[in-house]
Order: structure tokens, then sequence, then C-alpha cells
């Protein structure tokens, strides 16, 4: 790890060029001055130093130091938002930035991919995949992290990383709430979408094993479950085993074996726990309840197998704008983000719907 002197000092080139682009546009995000080497670099020396000790390097907007700011910040919210961002936990692919404006996802049948045999000196087999063509157009978003003047003016730059923390949150939820409205709705990728009714505001295991076996009747594995707590709640837990003996019904369960035996594969880090082989995750978000203020009705869970779900594509994640003096300007900061996904097989998603 570098000192912010020996970072300044090696890509004084860089941050001069960052000043140069705070100036005339207001605004900062990596990918248009520093290649991903030279950015990893600066993101060690900035993980390494708090936002309390920071104001010590700080020239009062006259230094180049200054400019590393921009990068902490930038690189404070990517890691911050990780605690709400499932996105990369459940799509194939993310892919962060390409030339041009929207752009159009390839996506090949299942049935094209075929290995054929043939013999020994004989011509090679050929065959023709056909595709069919789905257009990732992002949608534009933002949020501003609520710094105060006040807290810029006292240097009280330890309070920073709990407003880039709040900021970094509700991107990560707008991000997720995006790409699981894509999953639930299945609407650009081969194949139709298996979707069914749940109870009147109430999941069960035995609906989410009918869904489950909807999936492999198009021959997919399922191995992801995102469900809403409510509809775990109530009461998916109380039907997977057996209850105690002597507890009240529904009030304690005993999973079955196949639920707590070693072959069981660990759990996939970014989910909360298994049943069976596939990964389960809770989240709350807009697409998944219904809109009561009260309580969480009209749960979705949503099951899937998350290798072939959807394909989504991030431009200029956590763009920083209104954003010229790397320290002042905090104030003002306004975080920018553009995301699509589209689905890939929508048959291998089914959505289960409390009515």
């Amino acid at each position: 790890m570098l000192s912010l002197q020996e970072i300044t000092s090696k890509y004084e080139k860089q941050l001069r060029e960052t000043r140069k682009q705070m100036n005339a546009y207001a605004e900062f995000h990596p990918d248009q001055i520093f290649t991903f080497n030279e950015y990893q670099e600066i993101v060690e020396t900035a993980r390494a130093i708090p936002w309390s000790r920071l104001k010590e390097f700080l020239g009062k907007g006259q230094t180049l130091g200054d400019y590393f700011v921009a990068a902490k910040v930038h690189d404070d919210l990517v890691m911050y938002s990780l605690d709400s961002d499932i996105v990369p936990l459940i799509s194939r692919e993310v892919l962060y930035g390409w030339e041009g404006g929207d752009l159009n996802v390839p996506i090949p049948s299942r049935t094209g991919f075929k290995a054929e045999e043939y013999a020994s000196g004989a011509i090679m087999p050929t065959s023709t995949v056909e595709t069919m063509k789905a257009t990732l157009s992002p949608v534009s978003f933002a949020v501003v992290p609520q710094i105060t003047e006040d807290l810029i003016e006292d240097a009280q730059f330890g309070l920073i990383p709990w407003h880039l923390k709040n900021a970094a949150q509700a991107v990560g939820e707008k991000a997720s709430d995006l790409a699981l409205t894509v999953i639930g709705t299945a609407a650009d990728g081969w194949g139709t979408l298996n979707a069914g009714n749940a109870s009147a505001d109430e999941t069960t295991f035995a609906q989410i094993m009918t869904a489950i076996q909807g999936n492999t009747d198009d021959r997919w594995i399922t191995d992801t479950i995102i469900i809403n707590p409510e509809a775990w709640e109530h009461s998916v837990y109380s039907g997977i085993g057996t209850e105690t003996a002597g507890g009240a019904a529904g009030d304690y369960w005993q999973p079955y074996h196949p639920y707590t035996t070693p072959t069981t594969h660990p759990v996939t880090p970014g989910f909360d726990f298994k049943l069976g082989n596939i990964d389960v995750k809770f989240y709350i978000c807009d697409y998944n309840h219904g809109a009561d203020a009260t309580a969480m009705t009209n749960c979705k869970t949503l099951i899937f197998n998350r290798k072939n779900a959807i394909f989504t594509g991030r431009k200029k994640w956590m763009q920083l704008t209104n954003y010229s003096d790397p320290v002042q300007d905090l104030s003002s900061l306004v975080v920018k983000c553009r995301q699509d996904s589209v689905s890939l097989y929508d048959d291998c998603i089914y959505t289960l719907s409390e009515t």
C-alpha cells in the first residue's frame, strides 16, 4: 500500500485530469480517468485511511491530494452498497459500461447447443444456433447523500461514512428492486415464465415445492429462492418439518434430515441459508409485497436458476455529479446510477404470488 503522498506523486497526471474534469463538468467517475490497475492501487490506500484522519492530509482545495477524496467517496459508495445490492448475486453476468446507448443482448436458444457424435475421419458436424435479442435500456436513478455544509465547515469528516452508507443502501435497494421485477415478470428471453398463486396473504412450503417442480418440468434445476421474510414467517417455515413434541401447533419445527445432513453444500456467500441445496435470501423491496402501509401483504416469492435467469447492465455506476470541489461540494453531491436487466430463459423462473 502506498501513502497518500506517494499516490499523489505517482498518479499526478491522473489527478490533474480529475481536477480538470471536475472543474469542467462537475462530475467524477473513475472509469473516465483511471485504468483498472491504477484505480485498485488508489482504492487500497483509500480504504486504509479513515475519514476521521483524512482531514490531516487535505489542503482545502489547493492540492492534488484533495482530489483523492473523490476516489474515496466513489469506492465507499460501491463498497457500502454491497449490504443491500443483491444484483451481482442473482445475475448471470453484470456488465459495467459499454459504448453507445441501448445494448442488444443476443440470447441463444437453449436447445441449439448440442454435442453431436461423429465417426473418426468424417466431416465435423455443423449447426446453426437460433438467437433472440433483448435490449438493455438502462433506467436512471439518483440519491443525495445529505452531507451538510456544517459538517464540512467543522471538518467533522468522521460522520461522512454514515451519510454515504445511507445513500449506498438506497442505491442497492433500488437496483435490487429493478432486477427482481425483471425476474418476476420475465418477458425478454426464451420460454414461458412459470407462475402460480399461493394462498391469501400466506405462502406454504408445499407451494414452494410445487414451484420447484414447475421449473424441473422445464428441465431447470432450481438453485435460488428470494423470499420476503413475511412469507417465510407465514407460513413457509412451519411446514418444512415436524412440530416439536408438546409444542403448540406451528410454534416449533424440526427439519427433516435432508436439510441438515453434511451432504448439503455450504451456504453460498451472500445468501442467508439453504433449503436442501437451494440458496435462500431474505429480501424486502417494493416488488415483492403489496402497498399496505401497516403490513406486508400479497408477497411474491421468486424461485429460479440464477445462472440462467437475468443479465444485467450498468453504466456510469455511482457517478458523482454536482461535484466540482472535492471537499466543499460534498454538501451538494448527487450520486447517479443507470441499470437495466433482461431475462434470459423465462422458464427457469417461477413467480409464486399471494392472493
